[in-house]
């Protein structure tokens, strides 16, 4: 069963974890070429897998006029998600106040509650005030 969780996560949240974030506007199979793998390597390094994403989407907040639909929606991404054996699903309410952080200031909220081993993200994703953190 896949947990659903809403908001950076709290100081010592989640044990070893192997995360991805991103959008993650449904689960087709692009995604699922990325969640597999990460799921499988979390299963045999005894890890648990992590998928971050945000509500609503980015764009929604920063440039409203284009403001993408979802191919899913929330109930119907988890389930997917479950069907692909994830463990955990945090959603970060995306506001302004997560759009002013710097990277560094997100991460950390994030590694807070997240002992992270392994990250894997789409080298488009940027993340951070201004979109300046980036997988580098």
């Amino acid at each position: 069963m896949t947990a659903v969780s809403f908001g950076f996560p709290p100081a010592g949240f989640l044990g070893a974890s192997h995360v991805t974030m991103g959008t993650f506007d449904g689960v087709h199979r692009g995604h699922q070429a990325l969640l597999k793998p990460l799921i499988a390597g979390a299963r045999k390094a005894g890890a648990a897998s992590v998928l971050i994403t945000y509500e609503p989407h980015p764009r929604c907040v920063l440039d409203p006029d284009h403001c993408p639909a979802n191919l899913t929606t929330l109930d119907e991404k988890t389930w997917l998600l479950e069907q692909l054996g994830l463990d955990h699903l945090i959603v970060i309410p995306f506001t302004p106040q997560v759009a002013a952080l710097s990277p560094a200031a997100f991460m950390q909220r994030l590694l807070r509650g997240i002992e992270i081993r392994h990250i894997v993200i789409g080298e488009n994703h940027r993340f951070g005030h201004g979109q300046r953190g980036d997988p580098a």
